[in-house]
């Protein structure tokens, strides 16, 4: 996926109830092995400032690595998490409630030689076009992935449910509205 928009690292971060908040959920691109772990256990919270403009309608985040501010909620906040000096944090999904975000970017030692990250209308323009169509894919796969577990919870309910049945000590009876009883 990174090699696709020139960018040297991709990652998507799902909207996890477990979690609390966005978790990475897949990661492409170069990374040395410490800095994969770190970006890998990465959850942003729900609550965390640096969401709030992309759910207050804005249409993607930039941390360009070169204007970055302490005040809680500027997204460059999260360079050193990410391990990327630029990059840029695209919501997928209703722009109030995202069911995951796409964060393409730069680390401080590949930024020289990959398509750098701005907010110039060429650079969102491509962006963007990859965004809608990853989205729809990204979307389905998180649709199949909970209804994959909602099924299982169903299967193993249902094998519960018919152990208890099958291997009750006593006899399980069901009455009939006139009062006639039958074996189940």
């Amino acid at each position: 996926i990174a090699r696709d928009p020139e960018y040297e690292r991709v990652g998507f971060l799902e909207q996890c109830d477990d979690a609390g908040g966005f978790a990475v959920c897949a990661l492409d691109g170069f990374h040395e092995p410490p800095e994969r772990d770190a970006v890998a256990a990465l959850v942003i919270p729900q609550g965390d400032p640096v969401l709030r403009p992309l759910l207050d309608g804005k249409e993607y985040l930039v941390c360009s690595g070169s204007i970055c501010t302490t005040e809680p909620g500027d997204p460059c906040e999260y360079h050193q998490k990410l391990h990327m000096l630029e990059y840029l944090i695209y919501p997928l999904g209703s722009p109030s409630r995202p069911f995951a975000l796409l964060v393409v970017g730069n680390s401080a030692g590949g930024a020289e030689f990959y398509r750098r990250i701005g907010e110039r209308d060429g650079e969102l323009v491509g962006l963007g076009n990859l965004v809608g169509l990853l989205s729809s894919r990204v979307e389905n796969c998180s649709h199949y992935s909970h209804m994959e577990k909602a099924l299982e919870q169903e299967r193993r309910a249902e094998a519960e449910y018919r152990g208890l049945f099958e291997n009750a000590a006593e006899g399980c009876y069901q009455s009939a509205r006139a009062g006639r009883l039958s074996k189940r």
